[in-house]
């Protein structure tokens, strides 16, 4: 039989299952917003007309932003295994 976790772990816990699910969503509307920028698309008018450049502007934007969130979350990764690997040589050098 397990000993029973503490109330502040059990809060801990379940703040970093929420924070994961977050993370994991955030990567994914990044990951979504960016594809929706690359996507080819054949003027439905006049390529000068408001419109289309309002159209244009949106899918560079989402393109940008989608880079953007996908380059943050590729460093926000890097960062956190090499604050794992620097933790666990610490602690293999203590021993």
């Amino acid at each position: 039989m397990s000993p029973k976790k503490s109330l502040p772990s059990t809060i801990g816990s379940i703040l970093a299952i929420i924070q994961s699910a977050f993370d994991d969503l955030f990567a994914f509307i990044f990951k979504r917003v960016r594809d929706a920028g690359k996507v080819e698309r054949k003027p439905s008018g006049d390529p000068d007309s408001i419109k289309e450049r309002a159209i244009d502007a949106a899918q560079k934007s989402a393109e940008f932003f989608g880079e953007m969130g996908e380059s943050f979350y590729e460093k926000y990764e890097d960062i956190k295994s090499r604050k794992r690997a620097k933790g666990r040589k610490g602690k293999r050098e203590r021993s």
